[in-house]
């Protein structure tokens, strides 16, 4: 049977090199470890190819993400759904890098924003909510709709000069509940798609009980939390697949269809990054972002001055 995959990651912090330009410590899992690992797959074009946020740190640096933008746009990503780092930006490197992600004009193609609680002050959207992909398998076609929400809590782990007038709920979700968020678009997904996909930045304790408070989602994709798969049950009763990246892992689950013709989801695996190798053509694309973090994390901070005691520390003025 023909057969389709959606790919996901999450929490990858900004890795995008085999060595830290900072630290100079290896890093076992990177971007360029998650274009080894597409190229490596054997199974057929069609796929979905999403991250759960959380793609960029801007760590002692004052990064501003472009770097990431240009790897999620060469190795091939659909979406993104921003998680706390990407606030963490601040609102001028924030938006260039969503600027960044959606050209149309760039090298690779476009990432998507998909953020359906992620608000202006005046309750308009700031992102897409959801998007449908169509994937082709042999002679059909499967839409296949995703939606994305990040964490409800993002203005409580950050200051507001960093979200600015940004809000991270609808008004009228008084609990702040990711079950409330998804229902505002649910019928509009069950109308529109084949296959619905709820990438949500949450814990799989948390993931569980949103998923136990709904119905109508197919696949879960979580962040904050480790690399792992589950399967939780619906409000129905109904089991719902789980993947999470981990910042350490590139998910697989497999779509084909049925014997009717229905797409089936498959079992869902983990490819441990660090079982690749890095991405020469993508190393060499931020080779002048790993120069200038070398050369940030080389410079001098500050000088220490002042008469030292003498006696046993060092460090005692």
């Amino acid at each position: 049977l023909p057969a389709a995959a959606i790919y996901t990651t999450s929490d990858m912090l900004g890795k995008l090199y085999d060595e830290d330009p900072l630290t100079q410590l290896a890093q076992p899992a990177h971007y360029g470890k998650v274009a080894a690992a597409l190229a490596d797959e054997s199974l057929p074009a069609a796929a979905l190819l999403l991250d759960a946020g959380n793609a960029v740190y801007t760590g002692l640096t004052g990064d501003d993400g472009s770097a990431v933008a240009q790897a999620l746009r060469y190795i091939g990503y659909d979406a993104l759904v921003p998680g706390v780092e990407e606030f963490r930006l601040g609102a001028g490197y924030r938006a260039d890098f969503f600027e960044d992600l959606a050209d149309s004009q760039g090298s690779g193609g476009p990432v998507d924003v998909l953020a359906a609680n992620l608000l202006e002050r005046d309750g308009s959207s700031a992102a897409e909510p959801y998007m449908v992909y169509d994937l082709d398998l042999g002679d059909a076609q499967v839409r296949v709709g995703v939606l994305g929400l990040t964490d409800p809590d993002t203005a409580g782990q950050l200051p507001q000069r960093l979200y600015g007038s940004l809000r991270f709920t609808h008004s009228a979700n008084e609990e702040g509940s990711l079950a409330w968020e998804w229902e505002r678009y649910q019928a509009q997904l069950e109308r529109e798609c084949d296959l619905t996909v709820v990438v949500c930045r949450g814990s799989a304790e948390e993931l569980a009980r949103f998923a136990a408070a709904t119905t109508g989602i197919d696949l879960l994709v979580g962040g904050s939390d480790q690399a792992g798969t589950d399967v939780f049950l619906n409000k129905d009763g109904q089991p719902v697949p789980y993947v999470c990246g981990g910042g350490s892992a590139l998910t697989r689950t497999v779509l084909t269809l049925d014997e009717a013709g229905a797409p089936v989801l498959g079992e869902s695996a983990l490819l441990a990054l660090n079982r690749y190798s890095d991405d020469s053509a993508l190393a060499s694309l931020t080779a002048a972002s790993a120069a200038s973090l070398e050369r940030a994390g080389a410079a001098r901070a500050g000088t220490l001055s002042g008469q030292w005691e003498e006696g046993f520390s060092l460090t005692r003025q």
